[in-house]
């Protein structure tokens, strides 16, 4: 009896063995772990795919959600699902989003610092400065680090195991439908976007959707117009002061003025207003006479403007604000003061090439004897002499001519644009090399130096 109830045990426990056996290699029910999802995400059930492709769909405000296994192979609840929204051709304009790594080129830049540091787009640039706001982008950047992907017409998300409690996948599939649905929207009327941004977004978002709006839809820019011109923004007040017209002028000038205002913005404005509105240029200018940063800039504003009466003021700066670009611009004025103020310049060498080339062109006879001795200084470098001595020329030529114990210049084929006194015995010649010579006497003809050479 006993080897009779042994073997019913046996029988029962291979049976059972056979059934959780024939129980393991049942085929999952897709649709039934489709139908679990839909039911714990609360999506209502469009329909279930056959074969490899398992899918769920869904339709909400116009964008369809389609879930799928993020592997052929993955079926069962612990599977990753991939959420993917498909838009109709060319409503995404060719927009690509991904993650943004440091050894790929290309992509846009929206201006947002922290964004593009995360983020790589491609795409049109107005289309993508139209369509990431700040609203956008910050619900981009974190789904693409979740591993978004952005391709044209399609957007799909993979949610991990982890990610599989209801909450957090609902609050995924909201994030990513939001987003859609935003994008969508701003790219539906994009220059009403990019205006919008230029309003209200960061600094460098506004700038870029305004030059956006000015190059396309030149229509919508006037509009936009007289609120970029108070704009808090210098750089945008700028950039739209230099397109408003007489509007702008004064926007200009502001800018030009406000010592808060960063030196290289300040100095656009003040070029601006030399070269369209020269009537202003005084008013503007003559103050910043007095300003560090500006005043060299000032200084060629007034004498471009033919303001040369303004020249006494920069030349009482250089006695104490000496500098390379104070003294070029000094040059520009016609003035009787400039010669003067140039002259002690020459004695410092970090000024000398600067004073050189300005005594050329507003230099007299005052000028020469040091020029002179600066081109026949051995210490002096082969380039600063070339300059001096052309500087010497200029003058001379300037004063009308070489007479009789005035200073010339032989042409360049004879001497290398050496000095020479012309018509006066005995007199000192500059020959080759930058020495000195003293030609001898002739009472047949007046001494002259020809290629390094003494003549009589």
């Amino acid at each position: 009896m006993a080897w009779l109830l042994a073997l019913v045990g046996i029988v029962s426990a291979g049976a059972l063995l056979l059934a959780r056996s024939a129980a393991s290699e049942a085929p999952v029910d897709s649709d039934a772990v489709w139908r679990q999802r839909a039911e714990v995400l609360g999506l209502r059930l469009g329909a279930i795919g056959l074969g490899n492709e398992p899918l769920l769909l869904h339709e909400a405000d116009g964008i369809q959600l389609t879930l799928r296994p993020d592997s052929p192979l993955g079926w069962g609840p612990e599977d990753a699902v991939r959420v993917e929204v498909r838009l109709p051709r060319g409503t995404s304009a060719g927009l690509e989003f991904g993650p943004h790594v440091l050894d790929t080129e290309g992509g846009v830049p929206t201006g947002d610092a922290d964004f593009d540091a995360a983020v790589l787009v491609f795409g049109d640039e107005p289309i993508v400065n139209g369509a990431l706001d700040q609203a956008a982008r910050a619900a981009l950047a974190p789904l693409v680090g979740e591993g978004l992907r952005w391709s044209d017409d399609r957007v799909s998300l993979a949610l991990r195991p982890p990610d599989l409690e209801p909450a957090a996948l609902r609050a995924q599939i909201s994030a990513l439908r939001a987003l859609v649905a935003r994008v969508r929207d701003r790219l539906a009327d994009l220059p009403a976007s990019l205006a919008g941004a230029a309003r209200t977004d960061i600094a460098p978002v506004r700038l870029r959707c305004a030059r956006h709006l000015g190059e396309r839809w030149p229509q919508d820019f006037e509009t936009l117009l007289p609120w970029l011109l108070r704009d808090e923004t210098p750089e945008l007040r700028l950039f739209a002061a230099q397109r408003a017209g007489r509007d702008g002028a004064h926007v200009l000038a502001e800018l030009a003025r406000d010592v808060a205002v960063p030196s290289p913005l300040r100095r656009r404005a003040l070029n601006a207003v030399s070269e369209r509105y020269p009537e202003l240029v005084e008013g503007v200018a003559a103050p910043l006479l007095e300003d560090n940063a500006l005043d060299s800039d000032a200084a060629s504003a007034l004498a471009a403007a033919g303001l040369h009466d303004h020249a006494p003021t920069l030349a009482a700066r250089l006695l104490t604000h000496a500098s390379a670009e104070r003294v070029e611009a000094l040059a520009r004025f016609q003035h009787a003061c400039v010669e003067g103020a140039l002259l002690p310049l020459l004695r410092q060498d970090r000024l000398r090439a600067a004073v050189v080339t300005a005594l050329g062109l507003r230099g007299g006879r005052n000028s020469v004897e040091p020029l002179m001795d600066l081109a026949a200084e051995r210490s002096t470098p082969r380039e600063l002499r070339a300059a001096a001595q052309a500087a010497v020329a200029r003058i001379q030529s300037s004063l009308g001519g070489a007479e009789a114990g005035r200073l010339a210049v032989l042409p360049e084929q004879a001497l290398e644009g050496a000095l020479a006194l012309a018509g006066e015995v005995g007199s000192l010649a500059l020959a080759q090399g930058g020495e000195l010579s003293a030609p001898s006497p002739s009472p047949s003809a007046p001494a002259r130096v020809v290629a390094g050479r003494d003549e009589g």
